[in-house]
């Protein structure tokens, strides 16, 4: 039988007064931060998963995209994908979703990824 504050798989947020119990769910973001790394792109996204985060759920970040990305060091947009690559690893590791990131480069033969697989 469950007790009043549930399992460990139970997520307990509060809102409006009153305790809320809900099953922690694994939800991927996806978007496309990497191929545009500039602020406001990065804010929309990031907040989403942060805030999801927040609620207790086990949040993952995709980026599946055939969008050429672009490199705002160089001003270009080019097929190569290390800037992207870099960019969203270094945020994985400040917003806490280190090892819970890809990016999918499907605009190349191949498709080849970075992050998981």
């Amino acid at each position: 039988m469950r007790n009043f504050l549930g399992s460990i798989f139970d997520v307990r947020c509060y809102a409006f007064g009153v305790f809320l119990l809900m099953k922690r769910k694994r939800i991927i973001v996806m978007g496309f931060m990497g191929s545009m790394p500039i602020a406001g792109v990065i804010w929309q996204h990031v907040h989403y998963v942060v805030g999801l985060q927040r609620l207790g759920h086990d949040v993952f970040y995709v980026e599946d995209s055939a969008r050429l990305p672009y490199n705002p060091e160089t001003f270009e947009v080019t097929d190569e994908f290390d800037y992207a690559a870099k960019a969203l690893a270094r945020l994985a590791r400040e917003f806490d979703f280190k090892n819970r990131w890809a990016y999918c480069a499907r605009y190349l033969p191949g498709t080849p990824t970075a992050g998981f697989s």
